[in-house]
């Protein structure tokens, strides 16, 4: 099994602003995933079935960190307007008394994802 992991798109947050901000983070992974395989079939290239996409979440200075699976089987049923296949957990995670180290990553991949 090959699992690519890519950081292709970093939403931010505010509790304030929205309720679901965890729902429209899973929102943007999706329609991340699906532009990211529309691009490669344009390119030529074949789609991808799977792929982590990773996901940013500040509540007030805290960030969240999540690892969000997407596959191609997902979005075909959520464009049929079927029920899906189970799908695997959304991982967070949110830091405690880690924050300097958190900060770093996050720093270190601005570089990557074009910030």
């Amino acid at each position: 099994m090959v699992l690519v992991s890519r950081l292709d798109n970093v939403k931010r947050f505010r509790q304030s602003q929205s309720p679901d901000a965890q729902a429209q983070l899973v929102a943007q992974a999706l329609a991340a995933f699906s532009n990211n395989n529309e691009q490669r079939v344009e390119a030529g290239r074949i789609p991808l079935d799977t792929q982590i996409i990773l996901g940013i979440m500040i509540v007030g200075t805290t960030p969240i960190f999540y690892r969000i699976p997407v596959t191609r089987d997902l979005i075909e049923h959520i464009a049929q307007g079927t029920y899906p296949p189970p799908m695997p957990p959304i991982e967070g995670m949110k830091p405690l008394d880690s924050r300097y180290q958190i900060l770093s990553c996050y720093e270190a991949s601005k570089p990557i994802i074009g910030i």
